[in-house]
């Protein structure tokens, strides 16, 4: 592959998350060439030794299945979870130069990745909502805005509570009232035993509060009891989905956006999940209580494996069939043909700016 495309700049795009690292390949003209993979690339939980490593292995593998060298790289764009303060980016950059990379790199939030990947236009604002939640957002004039991705954990209020860990918590809490007779019945109490592989109520309330039983995935099965028709987690999705609505608000706000036609973008586990469910319909009450014209559209691609390019040369992400946009409230449309690893090389040809520029919504 290596004398087909040497002729052509060559990008490289990384995806850096808590659960796992991204690295993707691909040329002026947009076309993928070559995916890598490595593990947690989140420095806060793991340092950056571990962070790094993760990286180096997305990255070696990625020029590997390319037949490539790293001195054939032109630039290279890394959307880094994790990257949350302006002291974060020395750190970070350190980091990313151990990998010998030459030509200019762009470092950004991996909110940013996400809202790139999902619209059409550089503006717009993204929510994800997956294990933890956090929203950004870029104006037409190029500011951008996002929140801390903090969601302070049950009882606090750091600006980001409603993902997937928090409505798992919020779920538990509503067994626990349940079986101490605080609160009402909930199927959810013995769905979530099964889940656990526990005995019973008991054993998995003891088990998450003093031996870190893990309920990992069982976001889903609070979806499953609210479909039908639990009262105790579709009070859980409702406060969620309101937690989730008003941060994107305060973004909105900050962008001066109420009035635009914008993309909204819906991006994580837990946006996935939630179409046709009381918390996305809430969600889309909220946001458009604030901004009407908001057009909600699901990020759901599969992994970039390579394929054909996006028009206009790969300077933006990608065309929606016939150009329709469908009016706001219709729920959310489905979403790019490219996934968030590939919007990292448009990133970086579109020249967004480095998030201590505008690291959240307080600033």
């Amino acid at each position: 592959m290596r004398a087909e495309v040497r002729a052509l700049p060559i990008f490289l795009g990384v995806d850096g998350g808590s659960s796992k690292t991204h690295a993707l390949l691909a040329d002026a003209r947009g076309q993928a060439l070559a995916l890598g993979r490595g593990g947690c690339g989140n420095w806060e939980g793991i340092g950056v030794d571990a962070a790094y490593e993760a990286h180096s292995a997305a990255f070696h593998e990625a020029i590997a299945r390319a037949g490539l060298t790293a001195a054939d790289i032109t630039a290279s764009a890394f959307g880094l979870s994790g990257l949350d303060w302006p002291s974060d980016v020395p750190i970070l950059d350190a980091m990313v130069a151990r990998l010998g990379i030459p030509g200019p790199r762009v470092l950004v939030n991996d909110a940013f990745v996400a809202l790139r990947a999902g619209t059409t236009q550089p503006w717009g604002v993204a929510i994800i909502a997956g294990t933890g939640s956090i929203k950004a957002g870029r104006n037409r004039a190029g500011e951008t805005a996002r929140t801390l991705g903090l969601g302070g954990g049950e009882g606090s209020n750091w600006g980001d509570w409603g993902g997937g860990a928090d409505i798992t918590r919020a779920a538990v809490a509503g067994i626990a009232q349940a079986y101490i007779g605080l609160g009402p019945e909930t199927i959810m109490s013995n769905s979530l035993v099964r889940f656990a592989g526990v005995p019973d109520v008991e054993s998995l309330l003891r088990g998450v509060t003093r031996e870190g039983l893990r309920l990992r995935g069982a976001t889903r099965l609070v979806f499953e009891a609210a479909a039908a028709g639990d009262a105790v987690a579709r009070a859980v999705l409702v406060r969620s989905a309101q937690a989730i609505g008003r941060s994107a608000n305060l973004v909105i706000r900050k962008l001066h956006m109420e009035a635009e036609d914008f993309e909204l973008v819906l991006a994580g586990s837990v946006s996935r999940n939630a179409q046709g469910s009381v918390w996305m319909d809430t969600l889309l009450d909220v946001v458009h209580s604030v901004a009407p014209k908001a057009q909600p559209l699901l990020l759901d691609a599969p992994p970039a494996t390579g394929g054909g390019a996006p028009g206009d040369g790969g300077r933006r992400l990608a065309a929606r069939p016939g150009g329709a946009r469908p009016p706001a409230g219709n729920g959310p449309r489905p979403g790019s043909v490219l996934n968030r690893r590939q919007s990292l090389p448009i990133l970086l040809k579109e020249g967004i700016e480095r998030p201590h520029s505008s690291p959240s919504i307080s600033q």
